[in-house]
């Protein structure tokens, strides 16, 4: 099991419990946990405040009283701490705040650009029954598999696994180095091959058949949460993803 740094975000402190709740789901007590509670009226350019935590502090009753006492750490320039996310393993936000944030240009700046994976959590969602690897022959949709598996790899022993590839001359001559890499980790798992123009309608498709996926691509962050975010609101099952 690999011990990860992770940051999660928030946006009211009174919340935080139920999150990292959920959060347990997916990570241990061995995670170093790095919180980031929004503020809408702080004078700055770093829209929130920032707590380093062990996760005894966690499971305290009265957490937001907690974190008040212990207080947040120094204030830094949104330049340095986007600096510093390059050292987090990963980002996690709730999908339903996600959303929230999408109308706050500065804020949906920030966790697009973030210098480490994001994973869009589902609240609802308890285990991955399947796990959608989305690849187009780019560097960064094979960058965001080997990501994933690093940090996740012991909670998709059980998941169905699908390598959703995209056709073109580049992902079909590499289609075999990652069908290779991913049979490191599982034996057995599906390939599902779409045409540029049908990809996006492609994925989606298989998504209505799951009842509980995580989705794992890289690069085109903007496109993809665009994409996942608009395919979440109409459904009424939980589902997650995880982008590089």
């Amino acid at each position: 099991m690999v011990n990860r740094k992770v940051l999660l975000v928030v946006k009211d402190i009174e919340d935080v419990s139920a999150q990292i709740n959920a959060l347990l789901n997916f990570f241990s007590t061995d995670d170093k946990l790095v919180l980031a509670v929004y503020q809408d009226k702080i004078q700055s350019d770093w829209p929130f405040k920032m707590y380093d935590l062990g996760w005894p502090l966690l499971k305290e009753t009265n957490l937001a009283k907690k974190l008040q006492q212990s207080g947040a750490l120094k204030k830094r320039s949104r330049a340095k701490w986007m600096e510093s996310s390059s050292f987090l393993d990963l980002a996690v936000i709730h999908r339903s705040l996600f959303q929230d944030f999408s109308n706050q240009s500065e804020v949906r700046i920030i966790l697009e650009t973030i210098y480490c994976p994001i994973f869009l959590m589902d609240e609802h969602q308890k285990r991955f029954d399947e796990i959608y690897f989305s690849y187009n022959g780019t560097g960064s949709s094979f960058e965001s598999i080997k990501h994933f598996t690093y940090l996740f790899h012991p909670h998709f022993d059980k998941s169905l696994l699908n390598l959703v590839v995209k056709v073109n001359d580049k992902a079909l001559n590499l289609e075999n180095c990652v069908y290779d890499y991913l049979r490191l980790h599982k034996r057995h798992f599906a390939i599902s091959r779409y045409f540029d123009e049908d990809y996006d309608q492609g994925i989606e498709s298989l998504l209505d058949e799951s009842s509980s996926p995580l989705v794992v691509c890289g690069g085109e962050r903007h496109h993809n949460i665009d994409q996942f975010t608009h395919y979440s609101d109409h459904r009424s099952q939980p589902s997650s993803m995880f982008l590089l």
